[in-house]
């Protein structure tokens, strides 16, 4: 998470896809991390780089479908940074 964090990281296009694999790959047990995951992720939703905004979008569909509790009390934020993306150039 803290590489995520850092704007000279040059490889978080990787890393988050990773972070996707890892959501799949232990599903339930994710749960505790889920939030503070959500968090880091919804900065990306509005990235200049459309492919971080997808995978942004991929991980938050992903922890709602393994972690909709955790996910839900956040449902406000989510809808706010997802309708920045209505007028988004690539569909």
């Amino acid at each position: 998470m803290n590489f995520l964090e850092r704007s000279n990281f040059s490889a978080t296009s990787e890393l988050l896809d990773t972070l996707i694999s890892l959501i799949f790959a232990v599903e339930n047990l994710f749960k505790p991390y889920a939030t503070i995951t959500l968090y880091k992720v919804l900065d990306f939703i509005t990235n200049n780089d459309w492919i971080k905004r997808k995978l942004a979008i991929d991980i938050i569909y992903t922890l709602a479908n393994y972690s909709p509790k955790e996910v839900l009390p956040l449902k406000a934020q989510i809808v706010d940074f997802l309708s920045a993306l209505k007028t988004d150039k690539v569909s």
